[in-house]
């Protein structure tokens, strides 16, 4: 039984264009791949050389361009918004530390595991229950809590996912005005 391979319809000249239409497809995936390991690695020299770390504020929820949390920060009196794109969303108002470099400031990492607490007494100490982990390249857990007769879930992420144990109850602070936002007691900064 003979397989047949049926024959293209183009002729010379259309093969040779779409030959070259392929090889400048893949010349520009080469470029633009290039490109971006390149910023990924001035990023990170920026960041492990030259750089100071601040806080910065969740000031909204960005979904133009990408889904994510909108973060503000300031260096020297000048505004800086960074969209980041991680699957929890936060609060308008949450806190978190922030590395920038000091050569282009536009240039920061976001420590998400790293929440900072203005104003100690804007949070009260309360008792979760740890109900789910999950680690992708940070660890994200949820925790269960009753604040004013009210149950909330909260996300958050953490460095150390064997330190806390799926149904053990832990001390976390919970924010008075917005109940919304709490974080374990262990992993906050006060200012």
């Amino acid at each position: 039984m003979k397989k047949f391979i049926k024959p293209d319809n183009l002729s010379a000249k259309e093969k040779k264009k779409s030959i070259i239409k392929i090889f400048l497809l893949i010349a520009v995936i080469l470029a633009f791949t290039y490109y971006k390991t390149s910023l990924e690695k001035e990023k990170k020299q920026l960041l492990s050389s030259n750089y100071e770390i601040t806080i910065c504020e969740v000031v909204g929820f960005n979904n133009s361009k990408i889904n994510g949390n909108e973060f503000e920060y300031f260096v020297n009196n000048k505004s800086y918004k960074y969209p980041n794109n991680n699957s929890l969303e936060f609060c308008k108002g949450e806190y978190f530390k922030i590395k920038y470099s000091k050569v282009n400031p536009d240039i920061c990492k976001i420590f998400l595991t790293k929440p900072v607490v203005k104003d100690r007494n804007d949070y009260i100490e309360v008792t979760a229950e740890v109900k789910s982990s999950e680690t992708f390249t940070l660890t994200k857990i949820e925790f269960n809590y009753i604040y004013l007769d009210k149950r909330y879930k909260r996300f958050v992420y953490i460095n150390n996912s064997s330190e806390y144990k799926i149904n053990n109850k832990y001390r976390i602070i919970v924010n008075k005005t917005n109940p919304k936002i709490a974080y374990l007691k262990n992993t906050v900064s006060f200012l």
